[in-house]
């Protein structure tokens, strides 16, 4: 049987397809998440060994280098990049496409687990496998109050935070781990002929908690363990440190004392110019962004009367804002496309038809969601985009049905013979149409790497919507047709016919249709000239840009002072950037948020600790805010206001773009086992590179460590 006559014959089937579609799509459509990006796996691995207060030339040697020649034999791995830093060894370890990110992740775990020569200081590797988890939200809770009051609120909104369904985890950063000090008097020490070790050994036999085995009776077993744990401070000093052959004890207390405070440190965070520890917020796969934002600052909406005073709590880079945004471009954008398209077709068609047609954009899109939902997508950035652009093709195929029924339907047949020889008639045309749109997307399911693993989900949707628009033209729209065109209704024509536009614009198509055919060598040269002057125009003069964008949503203002330089020192030079920051109007800014003994790469998302390092990131106010100026003009105003400030080794404006990690547009990579020989080399390609035209902003990550005293 034909499909259209299948159609015409199946009504209440038809209908019921209709309906299942357009219930299941708002149904799926409820049940998807709402995301920035998708979560996709990175195949990335990254290893951090933290060893305290250690060059980065021993840190290369004793951890980088080791771990490195651990796991290189490890099957599917492509590329192993370290950064040995003052303190810290960072490697990621790139997985060929297609592997099994968790199991090579065990894999490493275990090559590192059987390494024997790590330094006993250094702290245990930590391995993660990394995927593109893009924070919800970030929390700032910010203040002059004491340090303790903030850790005190921040911990607090941590445990109602995790309990907010969808959230995955919640981060902390900005903040300093409680420890004690323990502060020896060395002339007492002398004096009791005791050394350090003396009094390490004495609090690490005294602070512990030691499992004694089962003890077993006749009917039970009971479990026995030695606990001697420090619960106040005061058991500290009263830690025994000697015992002499007379009975009399020596405590902590008579050679020093033991107080709580803070481990120094390694950096910090500012918002508005005041102390800050931030909550960076990530959701779970299915979590919805928009509902878990909106959650979070319901809760802390109702508690914010009882926080103590002074206590500031800032939103930064808030996704639900971009996702309604785009949102809204989607529900916009529907509605224009849905009446134009029915004006456009009324015009042309009667309004019956007019309508029906319309109805390919709702059927398609919520199809789409039934679909998306059933294959675990969720609604973001990418699939949104996709939408969008596909908002124009969906009814290419039912207008050209309705138009070839409507034609038939003048000529005389009755609603259900027009219906069905109208629909059989173009039915190849009408595939081939579909197929040949879905055809130009299908290649970018191809693309490698990270961004094709995020740019996966654009042609999935789009060849989605589009099958389902085909669908709807070939099987639902017919039936439709038959219905509802009615026999009073008809014109034979004359309605068009004789209307003076449209008998002008028939006669003007007609005359250089006309003129085409009779000068078609003419007519091939010119097309062929007008290609070829294309091609050349867009390969020579059009500049290529992947994301192309016309505002920003803020800037960072990366700051290096000389190599160091102490935190205290760096914070002060921070502090007047931030001064420089707060004078742009208020319309403009929604937050300046400062990190001092840190940088991000905005492009990889990788830090570098230092504490010669800091940014101050400019966060605008939202797009649709009023009054707010363009993201390039807050960018180029504030390059002004930074003009003059001294005391820095380089300060730069970076600006930040949405987008999945890809960082640099290039890089290149210098490979040696001397590092002299491959500074020298860098430097030759960087003077290089800045010979050609385009480039700009050339860096490498090289940078030279502080003064070391050595001791032989």
């Amino acid at each position: 049987m034909k499909i259209a006559e299948f159609s015409v014959n199946n009504r209440v089937l038809v209908n019921l397809l209709m309906a299942v579609l357009f219930i299941g799509g708002i149904i799926g459509y409820n049940v998807m998440s709402r995301e920035v990006f998708p979560q996709v796996p990175l195949d990335i691995v990254a290893i951090a060994t933290s060893y305290p207060g250690v060059s980065p030339e021993e840190i290369e040697k004793n951890i980088t280098t080791p771990i490195e020649k651990a796991i290189k034999g490890i099957s599917g791995i492509k590329h192993i990049n370290s950064r040995s830093l003052e303190g810290v060894s960072m490697i990621e370890v790139e997985i060929e496409e297609g592997e099994d990110l968790k199991k090579i992740g065990q894999d490493i775990r275990s090559a590192i687990e059987r390494i024997e020569d790590l330094p006993e200081e250094a702290e245990k590797p930590v391995v993660i496998e990394i995927e593109s988890e893009i924070p919800v939200v970030m929390v700032n809770i910010s203040g002059h109050a004491p340090e303790e009051v903030l850790r005190e609120v921040a911990d607090f909104l941590e445990d109602k935070i995790n309990l907010i369904p969808g959230v995955a985890s919640v981060k902390l950063t900005g903040f300093r781990d409680r420890e004690i000090h323990v502060e020896l008097d060395p002339q007492r020490m002398y004096a009791l002929h005791m050394g350090i070790t003396d009094v390490a050994d004495a609090i690490k036999s005294r602070n512990l908690s030691l499992a004694g085995g089962t003890l077993k009776g006749k009917r039970e077993e009971i479990l026995l363990r030695t606990t001697g744990e420090f619960e106040k401070i005061e058991d500290v000093g009263s830690t025994v440190i000697r015992t002499n052959p007379e009975g009399r004890h020596i405590y902590l207390r008579d050679i020093g004392k033991a107080k709580l405070t803070f481990k120094d440190a390694e950096d910090l965070s500012r918002i508005n110019g005041e102390p800050s520890i931030s909550l960076e917020v990530t959701k779970k796969k299915k979590g919805d962004s928009i509902e878990i934002v909106k959650n979070i600052k319901r809760l802390i909406s109702s508690i914010e009367k009882t926080l103590p005073p002074g206590i500031h709590i800032t939103y930064t880079q808030d996704s639900s804002i971009w996702i309604k945004s785009r949102l809204r471009t989607l529900y916009v954008n529907g509605a224009i496309g849905f009446t134009l398209v029915c004006l456009t077709l009324f015009i042309f068609l009667n309004w019956r038809i007019a309508l029906w047609t319309a109805m390919g954009i709702p059927t398609s899109f919520l199809g789409a969601f039934l679909i998306m939902a059933f294959l675990g997508k969720s609604i973001n950035m990418i699939s949104l985009f996709a939408l969008i652009v596909v908002l124009g093709l969906v009814v290419d195929d039912a207008i050209i049905v309705s138009e070839n029924v409507y034609r038939h339907f003048q000529m005389g047949y009755s609603p259900r013979e027009a219906a069905i020889k109208g629909t059989q008639q173009v039915l190849l045309p009408v595939v081939a149409t579909v197929t040949t749109t879905i055809a130009a997307f299908v290649p970018m399911l191809m693309m490698t790497g990270i961004m094709g693993k995020f740019i996966r989900i654009l042609p999935i949707v789009v060849s989605i919507v589009l099958t389902i628009s085909l669908l709807e033209a070939l099987l639902i729209l017919p039936s439709h047709l038959a219905d509802f065109l009615k026999e009073d209704r008809r014109t034979n024509g004359q309605r068009d016919k004789h209307s003076r536009w449209f008998i002008f614009m028939r006669r003007t198509y007609q005359k250089i249709l006309v003129f085409a055919l009779r000068n078609r060598y003419l007519t091939i040269v010119s097309v062929i000239a007008l290609a070829g002057l294309l091609v050349w125009y867009s390969y020579y003069m059009q500049k290529f840009v992947l994301f192309s964008v016309k505002d920003i949503p803020g800037f960072a203002i990366m700051v290096e002072t000389p190599v160091g330089t102490k935190l205290e020192e760096t914070l002060r030079l921070i502090k007047e950037v931030e001064e420089r920051a707060k004078t742009l109007p208020e319309t403009d800014v929604n937050a300046i948020v400062s990190m001092v003994g840190k940088q991000i790469d905005f492009q990889t998302g990788r830090p570098t600790t230092g504490s010669n390092l800091g940014l101050v990131y400019v966060e605008l106010a939202n797009f649709d805010s009023p009054y707010r100026r363009n993201g390039y003009e807050v960018l180029r105003d504030m390059r002004e206001r930074i003009k003059g400030l001294t005391g820095f080794e380089s300060i730069k404006i970076v600006k930040i773009q949405g987008g999945p990690p890809l960082g640099p547009p290039v890089e290149l990579k210098v490979r040696g086992d001397d590092i002299k020989i491959l500074r020298k080399i860098s430097m030759e390609v960087e003077d290089f590179l800045s010979t050609i035209p385009g480039v700009k902003e050339i860096r490498d990550d090289y940078s030279v460590g502080k003064k070391e005293l050595r001791f032989e």
